[in-house]
């Protein structure tokens, strides 16, 4: 471990890297003195939890130890002379792992963000298991990246190489000017902190399901379903019954106070947003910044028809839907209401996790 005196490393008269103690030993020993030294390095500022101000450490507990506990569970122990490395800067933390992805994995499959079960030392992962320090269920990347998200601070970074997996936590917190307003409601002070975390999710990303509250609050899929169904009851979500796609959304007096009452008729639902980076698309735009801008309006409605967008973006449904709408799918951008039946009459898209977690701020 190194903790580093600025944001950048220097050598020779500025040398401004301190070197820890190393830490080896038997698993179990080694994960409670790496878990005990990183969390007694840790700075603790005041930041936003729920809609107080609290000391917190700078970056959440469970993400950077299930960065942690990737290192020891997925590491490249054929790569002599190299360890785990962690270092401590003022502005992030990296964990560099020895060795590539496990198998065939890739950085995109990673950052879908979906439930993965492959790893280089299973008998290393079950003993993580057996220990109580991991559940191997493939949930603890998409959990690190919603705890990161929750904080306000940057989705985590991965770099690859066929030498190593380079994690980068920024603690660098990002409250927009929307999530600000959010907080300054009035009447939000008597929420909970996991009933607000709700309600900012579903005020950043259009809706909030089970599967974001379960990896939000930490609970299972029973206790997930209690939040949103209280926060209904109280008139501050809309629920949406699809059956196991049922989610929930802003309810209209919630979004009218947040938007100042600003609708635009010809847009429908749409927010100011996405109507102004439609107006910037012009009359032939690209592809890519096509589809940035159908990930826009995807992610803050519950289900987008194709007619609609396409009356939105002033394109043919069937020209939209061939060469936009299935390539999206298929890259992980969108999903589909009716997966099983594509020519379904009320077909309807929504952004997945992987749009939903790289917003795109020329838009904004």
């Amino acid at each position: 471990m190194f903790r580093v005196i600025g944001t950048e490393r220097r050598t020779g008269p500025e040398h401004n890297v301190e070197e820890r103690p190393r830490i080896e030993g038997n698993l179990p020993a080694v994960i409670e003195d790496a878990f005990n030294t990183v969390s007694g390095l840790l700075r603790r500022p005041s930041r936003l939890v729920g809609t107080r101000f609290r000391s917190v450490p700078e970056y959440p507990e469970f993400s950077w130890k299930e960065a942690l506990l990737n290192a020891v569970a997925h590491r490249d122990s054929s790569i002599e002379g190299s360890g785990t490395e962690v270092w401590f800067f003022e502005d992030r933390l990296e964990i560099v792992i020895p060795g590539g992805l496990p198998g065939d994995l890739t950085v995109d499959v990673v950052l879908s963000l979906k439930r993965i079960h492959q790893s280089r030392n299973p008998r290393v992962m079950r003993t993580l298991v057996d220990l109580g320090v991991a559940r191997d269920q493939g949930e603890g990347i998409p959990r690190m990246f919603a705890e990161m998200v929750d904080a306000s601070l940057p989705t985590p970074r991965i770099d690859t190489s066929s030498r190593r997996v380079h994690v980068t936590l920024q603690n660098t917190p990002i409250l927009t000017s929307d999530d600000s307003a959010f907080v300054a409601r009035p009447g939000s002070a008597e929420l909970s902190d996991d009933e607000f975390r709700a309600l900012l999710h579903a005020q950043r990303h259009g809706r909030v399901e089970n599967s974001d509250l379960r990896l939000l609050a930490g609970v299972d899929t029973l206790n997930a379903s209690l939040l949103p169904r209280k926060l209904c009851d109280r008139g501050l979500l809309d629920l949406h019954p699809h059956g196991a796609n049922s989610d929930c959304t802003l309810a209209d007096t919630l979004l009218h106070d947040l938007d100042g009452g600003e609708r635009d008729a010809d847009r429908g639902e749409l927010p100011r947003k996405a109507i102004d980076a439609i107006a910037r698309l012009g009359v032939r735009p690209r592809s890519q910044r096509l589809r940035e801008v159908i990930a826009l309006i995807c992610s803050h409605r519950t289900w987008t028809t194709p007619a609609e967008l396409a009356r939105w973006l002033q394109i043919m449904p069937e020209n939209l839907t061939t060469r936009h709408l299935s390539p999206m799918v298929e890259s992980g951008q969108l999903e589909r209401r009716y997966p099983d039946k594509l020519t379904h009459a009320e077909q309807a898209y929504r952004a997945t996790r992987l749009s939903l977690i790289a917003p795109k701020e020329d838009l904004l």
